[in-house]
């Protein structure tokens, strides 16, 4: 059969609505009337358009069907309905099949008559609580409470979005409400086609493209992208100003963020956040290149396992339990393969354990995830100071240089330890070509430049010593070892003026009590 369009409904209900509303609790009341434009207040969606009726104190939605096979809608409506009966749960509103409930055009037409549900739409809700992570918070933490309730009772939505989520707020008490219930399933229509797909800014592309059946996981990417905004933005509120125009109806994600999340820049801002978010943004991505929704996994799972693991490995990693840490890294690897932050602990578990190869491998992998992961590139510059390969530490070094020149200081200290190193090998010169990058880096870094006076020493390249303890001096007057040593080379290359004068200074500014000064100045 052909169903009324909504203008069709919109004329009953506005025109003559005590005569084609057949529905006799509904009969009794009248429309919302909207103040700007004088007439009834409607939403069309997908497949119904739908209308607030006030009946007395209390407000009901008329839903009329616009689109789908009349005894499917009715079969579906009836086995959802006493399902949701039997289990009693409190995300949903009451509503009621009415086989024969409106008149349009002399035909006597279903509808659904459910209890209007108070509350504000995903965005909404957002938007009035920017300035409140706390609030966001618990939406999340009650969002992941209802869906693991949802999935215990194999209940699936199937269109989870911003308009069929009704969120209040009261205090710390937080509620949320489904609405809209053309695509839930319970056990009975499962493997039966799904009559949306949803909208893109929350469902997998390959939905979106292809089309799923129903089934138990339907709503598990949609899960991940409602959890995993509430807590970003109340991470970080100014996502919401910086994504909401992008996209018409999601919180932070638009289709084009499915469809190539390593070019994302929502992905990318996520990425900068707290390791939760970093972790479940990982797996969001991860999700994004399945290709079928069995391969998916529910929202408490993720919570439950993967950071359950991630923590408890870090956990074993400051206790120093090692073996104990690689093995729950793993274990969260095999629910997010593409979180950097785990390779790189269970990088520098091995580390620890002196199995270099098995870190440098772990850490190439959080590398490769994110080539901007400097943390992995100076974990590896270590791992190869400890075989060796001294070619390759600077590598590393280098790569994280070109990524964060601004990160100075791990830089340095990764290159003092490889300069030690040449030395220790004998090769002064390489020491020299190190420290004097360190110098490039920062001109007047004291340590660097007191090393080289050391190495140069050692080489017995006095001027070149006597030139870095100069700038050792200059960025600290009054190191007294630095004013003697630099009079001890002077004196080595028979500059009696030039050590006479800084023991002078000595003497004279820095430590006028030390009589051995006094000696070695009467000697130069």
């Amino acid at each position: 059969m052909s169903w009324p369009s909504e203008s069709e409904y919109k004329d009953v209900v506005r025109n003559d609505f005590k005569r084609g509303v057949l529905d006799l609790r509904l009969k009794e009341g009248k429309p919302k009337i909207a103040n700007s434009t004088e007439d009834v207040i409607s939403d069309c969606g997908e497949f119904a358009i739908v209308f607030p009726i006030d009946v007395g104190a209390k407000t009901f939605a008329l839903r009329c069907r616009t689109e789908d096979d009349r005894d499917i809608y009715e079969a579906r409506y009836q086995k959802v309905s006493d399902y949701l009966k039997k289990v009693g749960l409190p995300y949903f509103v009451e509503f009621t099949y009415v086989r024969e409930g409106i008149l349009v055009n002399d035909k006597k037409l279903p509808i659904i008559r459910m209890e209007w549900a108070e509350g504000n739409t995903l965005r909404q809700f957002v938007e009035q609580n920017l300035e409140n992570p706390h609030t966001l918070k618990m939406a999340a933490a009650e969002f992941q409470k209802m869906v693991t309730t949802l999935h215990a009772h194999q209940i699936s939505h199937g269109d989870f979005q911003d308009g069929n989520i009704r969120i209040e707020c009261d205090g710390d008490n937080v509620k949320i409400k489904l609405i809209d219930y053309d695509s839930l399933c319970v056990p009975g229509l499962y493997s039966t086609s799904q009559t949306t797909d949803g909208l893109s800014e929350y469902q997998h592309p390959q939905r979106m493209t292809d089309g799923w059946d129903a089934n138990e996981k339907i709503d598990y990417f949609s899960e991940l992208v409602i959890y995993l905004s509430f807590l970003s933005i109340a991470e970080k509120p100014e996502l919401w100003n910086q994504f909401k125009d992008s996209t018409e109806y999601g919180l932070l994600f638009a289709e084009e963020d499915f469809e190539n999340p390593t070019e994302s820049e929502v992905f990318r801002a996520l990425e900068t956040l707290s390791p939760e978010v970093k972790q479940l943004t990982s797996v969001l991505k991860d999700f994004c290149a399945k290709t079928s929704v069995d391969q998916l996994a529910s929202l408490e799972s993720l919570l439950q396992s993967e950071s359950t693991y991630y923590d408890s490995g870090l956990g074993h990693m400051n206790r120093g339990e090692y073996e104990e840490a690689i093995a729950d890294f793993k274990s969260a690897l095999t629910h997010s393969p593409n979180y950097k932050e785990t390779y790189y602990q269970l990088g520098c578990a091995y580390f620890e354990k002196g199995e270099y190869a098995k870190a440098i491998n772990s850490l190439s992998e959080a590398r490769a995830i994110d080539p901007t992961f400097t943390s992995a590139y100076y974990k590896l510059a270590d791992t190869y100071l400890e075989i060796g390969e001294y070619a390759e530490m600077e590598n590393s070094l280098e790569g994280a240089r070109f990524i964060a020149p601004e990160e100075k200081i791990p830089y340095k200290t990764a290159c003092y330890k490889l300069a030690d190193a040449y030395l220790e090998a004998n090769q002064p010169d390489e020491a020299v070509r190190v420290l004097q990058k360190v110098i490039e880096v920062e001109s007047m870094d004291k340590t660097a430049h007191h090393k080289l006076a050391d190495v140069y020493l050692e080489m017995n390249k006095f001027d070149n010593a006597a030139s870095s303890l100069e700038e050792v001096i200059a960025t600290d007057p009054h190191d007294l070892a630095v004013h003697r040593k630099l009079a001890d080379t002077y004196m080595k290359q028979n500059h009696y003026d030039e050590a006479a004068a800084i023991l002078k200074k000595i003497v004279e500014e820095i430590n006028p009590d030390d009589k051995i000064d006094y000696y070695e100045l009467a000697y130069a």
